[in-house]
């Protein structure tokens, strides 16, 4: 099994690389909560002008309830998933040196290829690669 320490240059690695993976999910649950409101909406409208709406009316509260704690669930699930996202930028802004916060924002942040970081920040890929290494080494000490 191979396990990596808390703090070490892999875990730092893994923990910038999920923010990219953090920001997609936290926004298709934003999408998904947004989706379910309309379907309430819409559960509302038709039962409202359906015939017989008294009778129905208990299946549409069965219908929003179970809406409403899917949408719940999911805000919470992005509210966690919000912490992590947040505690990745605090991480970087934990740097002394600005180039490599740059660098891990360039990569980490804003998604960059190396390709688009060089064109952007006027580095050869080495020097890139260099300010990488020693920016998650350092964050790998402060942790």
């Amino acid at each position: 099994m191979n396990k990596r320490k808390p703090g070490s240059v892999e875990e730092m690695q893994l923990q910038l690389n999920r923010y990219q993976t953090l920001k997609e999910r936290i926004q298709n649950n934003l999408e998904e909560v947004e989706r379910l409101r309309s379907c309430m909406v819409r559960v509302t409208v038709a039962y409202k002008d359906a015939p017989g709406w008294d009778r129905k009316q208990s299946d549409q509260n069965v219908i929003l309830t179970e809406i409403n704690k899917l949408t719940e669930h999911i805000i919470a699930d992005t509210d966690k998933m919000s912490d992590e996202f947040y505690a990745v930028e605090r991480l970087i802004d934990r740097l002394d040196n600005t180039k490599e916060r740059d660098v891990l924002r360039y990569k980490y942040i804003y998604g960059n290829s190396w390709e688009e970081m060089e064109e952007k920040m006027n580095y050869s890929r080495a020097t890139l690669w260099r300010f990488h290494r020693k920016a998650l080494i350092h964050l790998a000490s402060k942790i």
